[in-house]
C-alpha cells in the first residue's frame, strides 16, 4: 500500500501555494538578562497556483465514495508558530539559556524545546596592563574554521531533524489513509475503479436480460400446457 501510494504521489506535479500571513518579533537586551519572542500566523485563505487542487491538502476531506465530490470547495485552515528565547546571566562566568518553540502546520503540532547552561572563561583579569599576550595566526585561522564547522554541522543536524519530523507527519498521514482505505474500501464505502464501475453496470443488463427470457420461457410453457 506505501509503494502504491509514492508511485501515485509521483505522477502528480508539484503544489504551490500562497497565503497571507502576519506575525510579531520582539527582542530585549540587558547587561544580565535577554529576551526573544516571535510569531507567525498563516491566515486560512490558502491559494493554489500550481499543481492539481482536487489532490491537495485543501481538499483533504472532499474525497468520498464515488470519487472526488465537486460541488466542494475546500476546507480552509490555518497554521501558526510561536517562540520564546530565554537567557539570563547568573553570574560573570555562568549563564543559562531556555528556549522553546510550537509550532501547527496541516493540522499536525511540532513542540521543540531547549535547555542550555553557558560557561565565560575569562583570563582578563589576570593580566596587567603591561601584560602582552601573543597570538598564532594559524592557530586562530583554524579556531574559526573550526568554530565555522562546528556551526555548519549544527545547522545541518537541526534541518535534518526539522526534515524527519515533518518525513513522520506524513507517514503518519499516510497510515491513517492506508486504515482508512482498508475498511472502507472492502466495503465499497470509497467508490470504484472505472473498470469496475462498467462491470457492474454489464451485470445489471445480464440480469435484466435473465428475467425477461424468464418471462418467455414461463409463457411458452403455460402455452404449451394449454395445447
Amino acid at each position: 500500500m506505501n509503494r502504491f501510494n509514492e508511485e501515485a504521489w509521483a505522477e502528480l506535479e508539484p503544489f504551490a501555494e500562497i497565503a497571507p500571513i502576519i506575525g510579531f518579533d520582539f527582542y530585549h537586551y540587558k547587561a544580565n538578562f535577554w529576551l526573544h519572542a516571535y510569531g507567525n500566523y498563516i491566515l486560512p485563505y490558502h491559494k493554489y497556483v500550481k499543481g492539481n487542487e482536487d489532490f491537495s491538502y485543501l481538499h483533504r476531506n472532499s474525497w468520498g465514495k464515488g470519487g472526488h465530490n465537486d460541488l466542494l470547495e475546500g476546507e480552509q485552515w490555518d497554521d501558526y508558530q510561536a517562540g520564546l528565547v530565554f537567557g539570563w546571566k547568573v553570574s560573570k562566568a555562568i549563564g543559562i539559556f531556555i528556549e522553546g518553540e510550537y509550532t501547527k502546520f496541516w493540522d499536525s503540532k511540532i513542540f521543540n524545546s531547549n535547555f542550555g547552561v553557558n560557561f565565560t572563561f575569562s583570563i582578563m583579569d589576570e593580566l596587567s596592563e603591561k601584560s602582552k599576550v601573543s597570538l598564532d595566526i594559524k592557530a586562530m585561522i583554524g579556531a574559526v574554521i573550526g568554530i565555522i564547522s562546528i556551526a555548519s554541522v549544527w545547522f545541518t543536524l537541526t534541518a535534518e531533524i526539522a526534515q524527519l519530523q515533518l518525513d513522520v507527519i506524513r507517514m503518519q498521514d499516510a497510515v491513517a489513509l492506508n486504515e482508512e482505505f482498508r475498511i472502507k474500501w472492502p466495503r465499497g464505502e470509497m467508490g470504484a475503479l472505472p473498470d469496475d464501475a462498467k462491470q457492474d453496470l454489464r451485470i445489471q443488463y445480464l440480469q435484466d436480460d435473465v428475467e425477461q427470457l424468464k418471462y418467455v420461457v414461463k409463457a411458452l410453457e403455460i402455452d404449451n400446457a394449454k395445447k
